[in-house]
């Protein structure tokens, strides 16, 4: 019965492991519903309507890009890729544009800033050399 009370006592916190640390955020979004894609040198990345999930092709992993990671929004209109620069664009119905560099996120939030009548939904972006349009 000792013995039997210890081993439970031992295996109830490995099974409550499952959890993340305390102040830790995960995000449940659904990734499966990939509506724009963007290829990039040894990445593909694919958005969704809230999030992006990102494939390297040389190590075979997939990552995922929300709004817990660090994009401003969660309601992406449209993505490119600049081979150039080495940057996803991601565009946001709202008119937000995030900058993603593999490490860090960038806001360019002049779109959203400027008074414009109508809605300013970025429909598609077009590079050309270091500009995108």
């Amino acid at each position: 019965m000792r013995t039997l009370i210890l081993l439970s006592l031992i295996l109830i916190p490995l099974a409550m492991q499952g959890q993340g640390p305390p102040g830790s955020w995960e995000d449940h979004l659904p990734y499966h519903n990939i509506k724009k894609l963007a290829a990039g040198n040894n990445e593909i990345f694919g958005a969704s309507d809230y999030a992006i999930a990102i494939f390297n092709k040389d190590f075979q992993e997939l990552r995922k890009l929300s709004r817990v990671q660090g994009l401003t929004e969660s309601e992406i209109s449209t993505i490119e890729y600049s081979p150039l620069t080495k940057r996803l664009l991601v565009a946001y119905k709202s008119g937000n544009l995030d900058i993603y560099d593999g490490g860090s996120i960038i806001n360019v939030p002049d779109i959203l800033n400027k008074y414009v009548a109508g809605r300013k939904e970025i429909n598609k972006i077009r590079m050309q050399g270091n500009f995108a349009y």
